[in-house]
């Protein structure tokens, strides 16, 4: 299956190859090439190739003009030609005493030093046995010690040699696409006692020391997005400007035909893979994501803010089901190496994880945004602490790179922020790349932000958020760990271009009937609709007044007749109302041509948290603090949403002294010319969500002094039924003016 032509994708050559080893492979200069007798071998191109790398010299000295490709290999010779392709140090003793009147005898202990030869007579191992022909089993086991082959690919590769001592280097040898086999086109065979001839010999090395093309796919803040999304894009959908794009399914058969297309392939994400997510997740604790995670094919993930948000236990229960040998699909690793204090909270999790793919050792390194514990409840991050991320990194990659790795990967829940005057990207991803050296390939998440470019030697890659694009990402590397060339793909997965996955399918489709019943009821109507986005055009309606933002502060005002309610946007995570085109996913009848509806499972989409209501008495000093606090990052999740007056900003003046007015509403929402009194010598009743009333997002912490009310989605629902057909408008509840602008 190969990637529909029609999803869009865009490209980005990021480092362009310096130095194919494939220009080595052409064709020997002058009729028949530097050897004589090979212009009718299978080999001759390989052995044409070690004789410009160097690595041989010919079998008939010192005229040297021929190779004898069906010669069987001596391990003096095989030391050899070890010994000028890894251009190894020199021994610092005589390791066997079989050696000492061989031409290869310096060879012979290079290699034994190296750890690619024990010896010739175990236990003793005490001779290396020069003149004898390698087998093809021997040979095995010298390229698996030479390369560091690790990956067996399951083992069992050939038929003919389960009761040989080198089967598992047999194995790591084929996954790493070194040996075809001894008998095509079958190729069910290895032939492990047979003779090793130099043609043969060639070709292994020649396979070996060719670049590995590598594949990294991977999206950003996935939110448990397991059933497609719906947008608005007239590139993606030029019919109609709109259209379904991922889904848990139908991302599995994107992958499944990018890693057809390349085995080498390693998926990864880079945290908040659920948490603030749909129903279809977060209904079930979230277990639903990561199971999907597991028959999608993810190797890693590290841990973004959202992975905290149901505490310690919450977690642990999923990286257990990550980790479990029980569970549908694979296993896969969390790692995360700026977390102080984990391993007293969390098990399971390490710094990174070191992947093999064809003999290329590639580091995968976690690495969590530093403020995560103020972005959820307090608490839920145990004793953990994260600490300075480059720092983290950096003692994690040289970690790595002891332990063998030749390929470094951060994944980071650090994102794009904007871009400067100049179109520069800037942004703690931005930071991140520019304060680590050594790395490869850095990704970043948590921002919804497509971006990619070369940083300090890097390739930075983000995808927008919940499956809306993936990177298909090609590295080439050296198995001695050179990278080469480095480039991105951005997909766009158009949902209805791919069957999806049928074991995918057939485990969501009992959980969505469950939730259909239960979430499906229309609870009320909205005469527009209620989307996520506020009235600046920010999709996730982090910047200005919104809608839905009215609604939900309204809602907690009218429950408990408080003088003036507060959210943060970042709570806010869906449109309300039913989308306008029906989707078997969206837990909504069909459109019936009334207005907008809404059920219990879109209210719950917009606020998936579990979040009380609370009440308290606060001074008017205290509000404004509330309200400073509210815009002092705009584009960030505290940016406040209000019901009950209406104030003013200047964006141009410091953080904690930008609110420079608010007046009362009107009983009909509009901005009344009374002035509410922001100072210590008055007293207003406040409705917010427990989260912020516990110091989350930067709010005051309040909670000592406020009374626990309902949940927050109930609160919603009740308002919404009460008051049906609601009919919300924007009514300049936040006003930001500039004093700094100029022109």
């Amino acid at each position: 299956m190969s990637t529909p032509q029609n999803a869009r994708v865009r490209v980005i050559i990021v480092t362009s190859v310096v130095a194919l080893i494939g220009a080595l492979f052409a064709a020997p200069a002058g009729a028949g090439g530097t050897f004589i007798d090979d212009d009718d071998s299978i080999f001759e191109t390989a052995i044409e190739w070690m004789y410009a790398e160097g690595i041989t010299k010919g079998c008939n000295p010192p005229v040297n003009d021929k190779f004898c490709p069906d010669d069987d290999v001596t391990r003096g010779q095989m030391a050899a030609f070890l010994d000028r392709t890894f251009d190894l140090d020199a021994a610092t003793k005589d390791h066997f005493t079989d050696d000492d009147g061989s031409i290869f005898e310096d060879a012979i202990n290079r290699i034994a030093e190296a750890g690619i030869t024990k010896g010739c007579n175990p236990p003793t191992n005490d001779k290396f046995c020069p003149d004898d022909n390698v087998t093809r089993g021997q040979m095995a086991a010298f390229f698996s010690r030479a390369y560091d082959l690790t990956d067996d690919g399951g083992g069992d590769v050939f038929g003919d040699d389960d009761s040989s001592i080198f089967e598992s280097a047999i194995d790591r040898l084929a996954t790493a696409g070194i040996t075809k086999g001894c008998n095509p086109p079958t190729n069910d065979k290895f032939c492990p006692d047979d003779n090793m001839t130099r043609g043969q010999m060639a070709a292994f090395f020649f396979r070996a020391e060719a670049d590995v093309a590598l594949q990294i796919l991977t999206v950003s803040d996935w939110h448990g997005q397991l059933d497609p999304l719906f947008v608005f894009d007239d590139d993606v959908f030029p019919e109609d400007g709109r259209g379904d794009v991922g889904g848990a399914a139908e991302l599995a058969a994107y992958w499944d035909a990018d890693r057809a297309a390349n085995p080498n392939t390693i998926t990864l994400t880079a945290g908040d893979a659920y948490g603030a997510a749909p129903p279809l997740s977060s209904f079930f604790d979230e277990e639903p994501s990561v199971r999907a995670m597991r028959m999608m094919g993810f190797d890693v993930d590290t841990f973004g803010n959202h992975n905290f948000d149901d505490g310690i236990a919450g977690l642990q229960n999923l990286i257990d089901i990550a980790a479990s040998g029980a569970e549908p699909g694979e296993p896969f690793q969390y790692v995360s190496a700026n977390l102080e204090n984990r391993d007293d909270n969390l098990s399971g999790v390490e710094d990174f994880v070191i992947l093999d793919r064809s003999g290329v050792k590639v580091a995968v390194i976690g690495i969590t945004n530093p403020e995560a514990p103020t972005l959820v409840f307090p608490g839920n991050f145990g004793t953990i602490v994260p600490t300075d991320p480059v720092a983290a990194a950096m003692a994690a990659r040289d970690a790595a790179e002891n332990a063998g790795a030749d390929v470094f990967v951060a994944i980071t829940h650090l994102g794009v922020t904007g871009f400067d005057g100049g179109g520069k990207a800037v942004g703690p991803i931005i930071d991140f790349a520019n304060g680590v050296d050594g790395f490869d390939l850095i990704l970043g998440d948590h921002t919804n932000v497509e971006f990619s470019g070369e940083i300090n030697g890097a390739l930075v890659v983000e995808n927008r958020s919940k499956g809306r694009t993936y990177a298909r990402i090609s590295i080439t590397a050296h198995r001695q760990g050179e990278v080469s060339a480095k480039s991105v793909v951005f997909v766009d997965p158009v949902s209805e271009d791919v069957t999806p996955d049928p074991e995918i399918v057939a485990f969501l489709d009992p959980l969505r009937a469950e939730l259909d019943v239960l979430l499906g009821n229309v609870i009320g109507r909205s005469t527009v609709e209620i989307l996520r986005s506020d009235e600046c055009g920010n999709d996730n309606g982090r910047e200005c007044e919104s809608l839905i933002g009215n609604v939900v502060t309204d809602a907690m005002r009218d429950r408990y007749s408080t003088d003036f309610a507060i959210t943060n946007s970042g709570g806010l995570r869906a449109a309300l109302t039913c989308p306008v085109v029906d989707s078997a996913t969206d837990f909504c009848p069909p459109p019936d041509g009334g207005d907008h509806m809404i059920t219990d499972g879109t209210v719950l989409t917009v606020l998936p948290f579990g979040n009380f209501a609370v009440t308290l008495m606060v001074t008017g000093a205290e509000l404004k603090t509330h309200l400073e606090n509210g815009v002092a990052d705009i584009g960030g999740g505290q940016t406040v949403q209000v019901s009950g007056l209406c104030f003013t900003y200047d964006v141009g003046f410091a953080v904690g002294s930008r609110v420079t007015g608010a007046v009362l509403q009107n009983p009909d929402g509009t901005c009344s010319a009374t002035a509410v009194n922001l100072t210590a010598s008055s007293n207003y009743t406040l409705a917010e969500n427990d989260f912020m009333a516990s110091g989350g997002d930067g709010y005051p912490d309040d909670i000592g002094s406020a009374s626990s009310r309902e949940l927050l989605d109930q609160v919603l629902a009740a308002y919404i039924t009460d008051n049906t057909p609601i009919s919300p408008s924007i009514q300049g509840r936040i006003t930001c003016v500039d004093s700094l602008a100029t022109g």
